[in-house]
Order: C-alpha cells, then structure tokens, then sequence
C-alpha cells in the first residue's frame, strides 16, 4: 500500500460529515485509513459507524478499520498506535477539523515519489470559517492558517502565514501537524525508545524495544514541533506544496498575538503547550546550538515564567510533571543527540 491515512478523533462529530466525504473523493485512491477514536463522550462513535454502514460508502468502508480506544491516550499516543498498526510508505496524519480539495494527497504523494530527500509534506492550508459551513462554499476561505512551520533564534516556532508567493514546492523547517504526509522511513530513523522515569540511565545502555515517533508525554498540542525539530537533525527536508489546498477550523488564531490566544485557550490547552515547548528544548537542541544561541533562548523562555507568575499561574502546575519527567526527558536526550551525531547542530544553524 502507498499510503496509510490515520484519523484519531475525539469529540469531532461536527467536523465528521465534511472531514470524510472530503478523503472519500480523493482523486488518489492507492490508500487505507485507519481511524482510531480516544474514547469520545459525543456521538463521534456512533457517526463514524453509520457513516461506515452506508451503502453509498461501501468502497470506502472497505478500506478503512476503526479502533475504539477505551480511554483517550492523547494525539501523539494514538498516532503511535496508527504508524505502528499500519504498513505503507508514506503516513497521511488527518485532523478531522479540515476538508481537503479532491487532488490534496495526489499532489503530495507525487512530490514525496519524486523527490528522496523529503521526509515530510504538506500542502498550504487555509482558514477554514466552519460558522458558514452551509454556505455553497463550505465556509472556505482563502486566508492563510499555516504554509508550515518557522524557526527562530531563541527557538520560538511559529505557523507561516505569508502569502505565497509562487505556485511551485517550497522548502520550510517543517510542517503543521493538521495535514501532513511523511515518509514511513523516516519515521523509522527519528523514532525514540520509550524509557522508564528513572535515573538509573547509562550512555550505553541497551535501547528498550518499544518506540515513540511522537513523544508520549506530551499527549497534545506541539507534537509536530517536536518531530519537525528531530527530522530536521537528522538532515531530512520538509516541503510545502501551494497546488495542494486544504482547509482547517483552528480555535487561535495563528496571526494573533501571544497574549490574545493564550487568553481565548482553554487551561488544559496552556498547560499542555507549555509544558511540552520546554520537553522539546530539553530533548532536541544540540549542545552547539545552546552555547550560540543561549544568550536568545534563556531570555525568552524568562520572560514567559514572568507572564505565567503575574497572569497565568495555574500554567505552573505543569514544573511538577516536568520534573517528574525530567529523568525520561534526559535520556530521550542521550539518545537522539548520540543518534544524530556531532555535526547535526548545522542542520539546524542553517534555519536559524
């Protein structure tokens, strides 16, 4: 199989009816889907097995299991459980919040086969207005949601919203997690071993046999920062592909300032980000890019505990699970810094 397509829902119904009509008329067919639920409390359940049932889904349905989670594990551990239950060349992540033009995945599938050096694809995603969902266009809208994912010096990381510029592949740090393809091999090359919480830990240790290509332990939300980083060190390219076009219903608003959508989220949403931008600075920057860019990065993250202690203080309950994991965190460290090698800091430099 090509293509392996992994839907984890959770509490989506609205979005469903749109989400799947959308990945059902694809132009490129060569695919089996996967959806896993993370034990939903609305009727997600219920709708995925109607739509399945229908006679007019039969093709469909014929390609496509669906996993009922008895709790919900998160995105990065249900998308563990799709890579590792699946086999294919290429891995398609799908948010069920997004509707796909016909020709989305024809598009990407077309530039991965062409070009080998690309470990992750996606295509310019678009401000998805769901309120004009019934509207003959869909609530499609032609602002700009993310066209991937930018690196700075201190190691802020946004999504893109520039204009596009020009019609053809361009090369970016990496790509959103609403949309993207990646390539199973390099999947396989960045995964990391799944350690105990414990400082019992040795350079040479033996790698336990189970691996994460998401990090567990950040359950949601940055993810793809963190897997962007990894592909990144170990010198895989990501492209955004302007000709394939999608739409995505996001709560913040990317353009937004950090303040104004911090505000407008939910705690658990805070907590999470939060706690997992300092999981990524701990396990992923070389120790060449921490004595370059100290100076830019310690600064920053200053001043964000100095928001949380003034303006957001339920946001630092999350340094008890950090510590907690600290141990984990280190050896995941250990263990993709020694894998990628010395020189891998340059991969990044190059971003900054």
């Amino acid at each position: 199989m090509k293509l392996s397509v992994h839907l984890i829902t959770y509490n989506c119904q609205k979005y469903l009816r749109f989400c799947l009509k959308s990945l059902r008329d694809q132009m490129f067919q060569d695919f089996s889907v996967l959806i896993i639920d993370n034990a939903s409390q609305d009727q997600t359940v219920h709708f995925i097995e109607q739509y399945l049932a229908d006679p007019k889904n039969k093709i469909f349905a014929a390609k496509t299991k669906f996993i009922k989670n008895t709790k919900n594990l998160g995105f990065a551990g249900a998308h563990n459980q799709a890579i590792q239950w699946t086999k294919s060349d290429y891995v398609f992540m799908m948010n069920s919040d997004v509707i796909l033009d016909l020709d989305y995945i024809k598009e990407l599938i077309s530039f991965l086969d062409d070009n080998d050096d690309a470990a992750a694809v996606a295509g310019a995603i678009y401000k998805w207005d769901f309120t004009k969902v019934n509207q003959e266009s869909l609530g499609k809208t032609e602002q700009i949601d993310s066209l991937g994912l930018k690196l700075f010096s201190n190691h802020k990381i946004i999504e893109l919203t520039d204009a596009i510029h020009q019609n053809k592949p361009q090369e970016v740090f990496g790509v959103s997690g609403a949309l993207p393809i990646y390539s199973r091999n390099a999947l396989e090359l960045v995964r990391t071993p799944i350690f105990h919480p414990s400082f019992k830990f040795y350079l040479n240790q033996k790698a336990p046999e189970l691996y994460e290509y998401f990090d567990n332990d950040f359950f949601c939300y940055k993810e793809d920062v963190d897997l962007a980083y990894r592909l990144r060190l170990f010198g895989f390219k990501a492209y955004m592909i302007p000709m394939a076009r999608a739409w995505h219903d996001r709560t913040a608003s990317a353009g937004a300032s950090v303040v104004k959508n911090r505000k407008s989220k939910s705690h658990f949403i805070n907590y999470h980000s939060y706690k997992n931008h300092l999981y990524f600075l701990l396990k992923n920057i070389p120790n060449k890019i921490w004595q370059r860019h100290f100076y830019q990065i310690l600064p920053y993250e200053a001043i964000k505990i100095i928001y949380l202690i003034f303006l957001e203080q339920k946001t630092l309950t999350a340094f008890k699970e950090i510590i907690k994991n600290l141990p984990k965190m280190l050896k995941k460290r250990m263990y993709i810094q020694k894998k990628a090698g010395a020189e891998a800091w340059r991969n990044i430099e190059q971003w900054i």
